[in-house]
């Protein structure tokens, strides 16, 4: 099962959301899941690296936007669960 794990996001509770999501990946890690990330915010362009998550790198401009350039895009290819850790709105 690939499972996308979607975090952070651009809303004012951002950093809970990763916060949540470091808990999250901490249980796939645990389980065996095959798994990646997705920090809407980025839109198609993702961080390369999972630390880069998690490293407090800044968020493009373009904001909410992002949102459907991620969800319409090749990221959710090959997927058969998402995961979610946003929160706020």
């Amino acid at each position: 099962m690939r499972i996308a794990l979607v975090l952070g996001g651009v809303s004012a509770e951002r950093e809970v959301s990763l916060e949540s999501g470091k808990e999250m990946l901490k249980a796939l890690r645990e389980l065996g899941y095959e798994y990646f990330l997705v920090d809407p915010a980025f839109g198609k362009e993702q961080p390369k690296n999972e630390s880069d998550f998690f490293s407090g790198m800044e968020i493009p401009p373009a904001g909410k936007r992002n949102y459907l350039e991620a969800v319409n895009s090749s990221l959710f290819e090959n997927v058969d669960f998402a995961l979610l850790a946003l929160h706020g709105q």
